[in-house]
């Protein structure tokens, strides 16, 4: 399996990052231009690492890892690290996206992998105002 660090993910995570009392994040890769995404690796809740709540500072460990599997389709992709804060000021969904080269031989879109859970949006023809919402705090 290929392995991809994000390494000094938020300003080498200590100090005031607004983490909005931490969270949960998604590791995903869209092989369509960000039409779809397939989720590598879920973080529900702890990210960003050593927030407590109500604080607006994250503790030096915001090191995520996680796997690309080895099947995955060569070539050009896109790469999304989402997140969902805790104490949002309203409901909001991050998301951070770079273009990226996929090393290897294989030919996999990830169909199988869950998708990206997307929420606290309005995406006219996908979802509609108020339905799909997080719990804040």
């Amino acid at each position: 399996m290929a392995r991809f660090e994000i390494l000094n993910h938020m300003s080498d995570g200590e100090g005031n990052l607004a983490p909005h009392s931490g969270g949960s994040c998604q590791a995903s890769l869209s092989f369509d231009n960000g039409e779809t995404w397939k989720v590598l690796h879920t973080y529900q809740g702890g990210c960003p690492r050593d927030v407590k709540f109500r604080s607006e500072r994250a503790g030096p460990n915001q090191v995520f890892f996680f796997h690309i599997p080895a099947e995955t389709r060569a070539g050009a992709a896109l790469f999304s690290w989402s997140w969902f804060p805790v104490t949002p000021s309203r409901p909001e969904m991050f998301q951070n996206c770079a273009s990226v080269m996929i090393a290897g031989s294989g030919n996999d879109t990830l169909d199988h992998l869950p998708d990206m859970f997307v929420g606290d949006l309005t995406i006219a023809g996908h979802i509609n105002q108020g339905e799909c919402r997080t719990t804040l705090g």
